[in-house]
């Protein structure tokens, strides 16, 4: 993984700044590299309660940065666990996508 955490959360703090917000509180878990809390346009690497938590590998985390994973074939093969509430899960993703396409520029 090329960024650091500290980066992708600036990223996807700056990227939640021209963006809608999240519609209630995210919690992703990635083993070996850290944790990204989203509650609206606030991003933090807090353990905070969340109506979504979603949890991966470092490996698939990576795979799924760079493209070689889709969020359907992770969510299939079970490389991306899910609890809670689906939907925010599915608004964040636009997000998640435009703050990991600046990854590596």
């Amino acid at each position: 993984m090329r960024l650091k955490l500290k980066e992708l959360t600036t990223r996807l703090r700056d990227q939640l700044a021209a963006s809608e917000p999240v519609p209630g509180a995210l919690l992703l878990i990635v083993e070996r590299v850290g944790l990204i809390h989203i509650t609206g346009i606030e991003v933090t690497n807090s353990h905070k309660p969340a109506d979504c938590t979603l949890w991966m590998s470092y490996g698939d985390f990576d795979e799924w940065l760079d493209g070689r994973l889709s969020t359907d074939d992770a969510l299939m093969s079970g490389k991306l666990g899910i609890r809670g509430d689906i939907g925010i899960a599915a608004a964040a993703q636009p997000v998640f996508t435009e703050a990991w396409s600046l990854r590596g520029q």
